[in-house]
């Protein structure tokens, strides 16, 4: 089964969510908590590097979409979810999981409402799966490398980031969030991502 569907799903709904609510809220988070560790500009998807995480992605995203480069917006979105998928099997906390749609949310408000429009018609050109973009997009997903990050940014997000043992609430160490990663085989794990898409 491939993953295309749920990812246009998520891309879709977040565009048209956000265009019909935004929720003002106060947040308090843990310093790394979706930090972005490299300063990206709009990429192609052979651009892409193991050592850039979903939050470094969402910000070329962004520059794309700005520029209305809308196909390599959607390519890097596709790389983005496939680095978010690899990451929540690495990370143990279950709550650090939901990051990929804060990670969403967070792109689709930095997104020009011109942009959403051209993502949207991005995706369902894509969605059927047939032509040169969707091939491209397929070739370029198989060419990448699993990530060589350790996804911080992720398990920042949970509730097991914060450290309340001593009735007041401090932040856990990035150092002691790696140390909570569970041990996968990454290159298997990496290989059924690839896999999920068939053949190009």
């Amino acid at each position: 089964m491939t993953l295309i569907k749920p990812i246009l799903v998520a891309v879709f709904c977040g565009i048209a969510s956000f265009s019909t609510a935004q929720v003002k809220t106060t947040n308090i988070g843990h310093p790394q908590n979706l930090q972005v560790t490299h300063t990206l500009k709009c990429l192609r998807l052979n651009q892409v590097r193991p050592k850039y995480t979903p939050a470094d992605l969402s910000r070329a995203i962004v520059a794309c979409a700005n520029a209305q480069r809308f196909e390599d917006a959607i390519a890097l979105h596709f790389a983005l979810s496939g680095y978010a998928r690899f990451d929540t099997k690495k990370t143990s906390d279950p709550s650090a999981r939901v990051a990929l749609g804060m990670l969403n949310q967070q792109m689709l408000g930095s997104i020009s409402a011109q942009g959403r429009v051209g993502m949207q018609e991005a995706s369902a050109r894509i969605s059927k799966k047939e032509g040169p973009f969707y091939t491209d997009v397929c070739q370029g997903i198989k060419a990448l490398k699993h990530p060589t990050y350790q996804p911080v940014y992720m398990a920042a997000h949970g509730l097991k980031a914060f450290d309340t043992s001593d009735g007041k609430m401090s932040f856990v160490s990035a150092a002691i969030l790696v140390g909570r990663r569970k041990v996968i085989d990454e290159d298997q794990v990496w290989a059924d991502y690839l896999n999920s898409w068939g053949a190009c």
